[in-house]
């Protein structure tokens, strides 16, 4: 997918039926250790890149790309020089 602006990335995630969305920046060279969460992750990368890592496969995500991870999988993230910006779908409280 080619890049992407932060209002079409938003109109994608809710089509899929996504209704609470967030954006999320963090700096460059970034790191999240490893880590799940309790919830299904739909991201959308609107600028700058990330890496994540998932067992022992590497995903390497630039602005456009997409990225789906079931709940309850561990992964790490790192951003790349430019720092990263993601549309991410979260649950919404119950």
């Amino acid at each position: 997918m080619t890049s992407v602006t932060e209002q079409e990335a938003r109109a994608i995630l809710f089509a899929r039926g996504h209704r609470n969305i967030v954006t999320v920046t963090r700096p460059e060279n970034y790191t999240k250790d490893k880590h799940e969460h309790p919830y299904e992750a739909d991201i959308i990368i609107i600028s700058g890149s990330m890496k994540i890592m998932v067992s022992d496969k590497e995903y390497n995500l630039n602005s456009g790309d997409e990225f789906q991870l079931k709940a309850e999988t561990k992964h790490s993230e790192f951003t790349g020089e430019d720092g990263v910006v993601f549309l991410a779908a979260h649950p919404e409280k119950q």
